[in-house]
């Protein structure tokens, strides 16, 4: 099944495939210059975190979210070690 950017999926659409693959990544990216702010200090990077999900059609979809540059571990940790597994524990076999 191929869907274009525009087409609409249906609940009904994914529950006809499974997750073959669930990839998370951390990215450091450096700032060209130092920002700082009374709350948070100084910052030369910010962390982006991104996770794909790949379902055994081929369909895949990307998430993201970012910190001001601590962080990043933890969320990937956690989408590693408690969301990962849940989404797997969920999916039934055929």
């Amino acid at each position: 099944m191929t869907y274009s950017p525009i087409t609409k999926i249906t609940g009904q659409d994914l529950m006809n495939t499974n997750i073959k693959n669930i990839e998370t990544k951390l990215f450091k990216i450096p700032l060209k210059e130092v920002l700082s702010d009374a709350k948070h200090g100084d910052h030369d990077h910010f962390e982006l975190i991104t996770t794909t999900v790949t379902l055994e059609d081929g369909s895949q979809g990307t998430g993201y979210t970012y910190t001001g540059g601590k962080g990043g571990y933890s969320i990937k940790a956690m989408l590693e070690h408690d969301i990962q597994p849940a989404l797997s524990a969920k999916m039934l076999p055929r």
